[in-house]
Parts: C-alpha cells; structure tokens; sequence
C-alpha cells in the first residue's frame, strides 16, 4: 500500500469518526430535547384540588342570601389562614419574650454593678473616715 493510500485511509477514518461524533451530539439533543417536552406536558395539565374552596361551593349550594354568603367565605379565609396567622402571632410572642428577658438580663446586670460599686464607695468611705 503506498503513502497516498495511507493518507486516504487515515483522512476517511477521521471523517467517519466526526460524523460519529456529530450523530452522537444530535442524539443527545433530541434525548434532552424530548425530556423537556415530557417534563413540559406534565407540568401543564395537572389538577389544581382545593378542599377549602370545593366545601365552601357544597356549603353554599342553592339560593343563600348575601349576608350567609359572605359569612361562609370568611369563615373559609379564616380556616385557610388561621395557622399561619397563629403560628407568627406566636413567633412574635416569642421575640417579645426573649426581648423582655435579655432587657431583665442586661438591667439585672446594671443593678449589681451599681449595688457592687456603691459598696465599693461605701468601702472608700469607711476607710478614709478611720
């Protein structure tokens, strides 16, 4: 086999290595490409289920007045948000708490040292008055 024949050999083996490459970098695109389309579809049709909501539509079915209306929608709200509302009321409790008990801490504090050094001047005194 002579060099020219070599060359072409080596020159058609890198260029169906490429293509190997090329085909393998499309097939893992159309891959990821179908797995975002499948991701896509899942996402748009999926069923929104509200409790709250579907009870207080039983609660109110059939003529009601204004007034009964609007009383079950607040107690709808207030069953919706009442956790959360309790949960940071009691949040909040807990910071005045730890607020009032470092102020207690930090006042405590002030008190002994003025009692320590009002005993220390009483000390002075006695002492300079012997």
């Amino acid at each position: 086999m002579s060099k020219a024949d070599e060359g072409r050999l080596i020159h058609i083996a890198k260029k169906r290595e490429r293509a190997k490459e090329a085909i393998e970098q499309r097939r893992r695109k159309l891959e990821e490409e179908t797995k975002n389309l499948k991701s896509g579809i899942t996402t748009k049709f999926t069923a929104n289920y509200d409790a709250i909501e579907d009870s207080l539509k039983t609660s109110t079915v059939g003529l009601v007045t204004l007034d009964e209306m609007r009383e079950k929608q607040r107690d709808v709200v207030e069953a919706r948000f009442c956790p959360a509302i309790n949960f940071y009321r009691g949040l909040l409790r807990c910071l005045i708490l730890i607020n009032m008990n470092i102020f207690q801490n930090f006042e405590y504090t002030i008190i002994t040292a003025a009692n320590k050094a009002r005993i220390g001047v009483d000390i002075l005194r006695t002492e300079r008055a012997s």
